[in-house]
């Protein structure tokens, strides 16, 4: 009912997820507008509403983060109550942590309200505020691929919050002792050094995220000049990383990555979402044909025991109205 105020404890632990997406976002967008513990109802008219999409849900491409930016976006123009991009990236967040315990950042949030037809976004977070710069794509002849596991995950069940919070912990132990480090980006690998000794499970979690830092500077020169071959090293630079330190791959995306780029015309490829499943992304020749395909997944099916999905993918635009 719009009529009572709407709390994710009154839901039974069986609910599904997307009954929390749907009406944690009404809860969220009514607590920005009116304030806390307030009913739908004095915000928004009554109203029937369908969802449609075609990306595949517990598969690592943000599924999740596009239902709520686009709910979000439908509550805003149905309540005549214009938000700001940011905003609207903050509360599908929001919707993320009190609704389905996942404490998640706002990456994902941010492609899907600010994405941009045929380029790629470089997304900072500090400082604030958010800074997203597109990106378009210098990489020609080159086709970018989503290759799915078979492997269904789901961050509030898997083992990413305790990544989040080994990196947390570790963050502060070195804050205690280098008072100058304010920010994940003001780590360097000197301090995950020190402090491998006493805590070298934490230290690697970090390390992960100093180097891919690094990375991502990279990967915006190596796509603006047009060397695939170093965006190919790159994904796999960063698969490696997130098998090895941040310890968020598992077998069936290894030997997805792995086949892949054992293929001529694949410059590379790494998972991509939290883990423990879903998609890999990889960058391929664009004349690479689907038979190609087929007999990579045919080999993947051979190695794992499981069903592959390939996908040919292009950068679109983010959420909008239409009407």
């Amino acid at each position: 009912s719009l009529d009572t105020p709407l709390d994710p404890a009154l839901l039974s632990a069986g609910a599904p997820d997307w009954v929390r997406y749907m009406l944690g976002s009404i809860a969220v967008f009514v607590a920005h507008v009116a304030g806390p513990h307030q009913a739908p109802a004095q915000v928004l008219r009554p109203f029937v509403a369908a969802v449609a999409g075609d990306v595949p849900t517990g598969a690592g491409l943000s599924s999740s983060a596009a239902l709520t930016v686009a709910w979000m976006n439908a509550l805003a123009g149905w309540a005549d109550h214009a938000l700001e991009p940011t905003t609207i990236i903050q509360l599908a967040r929001q919707v993320e942590h009190q609704w389905l315990g996942v404490q998640c950042g706002a990456l994902d949030q941010t492609a899907s309200q600010m994405g941009r037809d045929g380029h790629l976004l470089m997304v900072d977070f500090q400082p604030e505020p958010l800074s997203v710069t597109p990106v378009r794509s210098a990489l020609p002849n080159t086709t970018w691929l989503v290759l799915h596991t078979g492997v269904q995950r789901g961050l509030a069940h898997s083992e990413y919050s305790s990544r989040v919070q080994a990196v947390t912990e570790g963050l502060a132990q070195i804050r205690s002792q280098q008072p100058a480090v304010g920010h994940w980006r003001d780590l360097t690998l000197d301090h995950v050094a020190a402090l491998e000794p006493s805590q070298p499970l934490i230290a690697r979690r970090l390390r992960h995220g100093v180097t891919e830092n690094t990375r991502v500077r990279a990967m915006v020169e190596a796509i603006q000049h047009a060397r695939p071959a170093q965006v190919g090293a790159l994904l796999n630079q960063s698969h490696a990383s997130l098998r090895d330190d941040y310890g968020v791959s598992c077998p069936e995306l290894d030997a997805m990555c792995a086949l892949a780029t054992a293929r001529p015309g694949v410059w590379g490829a790494r998972m991509v979402g939290a883990g423990f499943g879903g998609c890999a992304l990889a960058l391929a020749d664009a004349n690479l044909a689907d038979g190609d395909l087929s007999e990579l997944l045919q080999a993947y099916q051979q190695r794992t025991g499981r069903r592959g999905t390939a996908y040919r993918m292009r950068p679109g635009p983010g959420a909008e109205r239409l009407v």
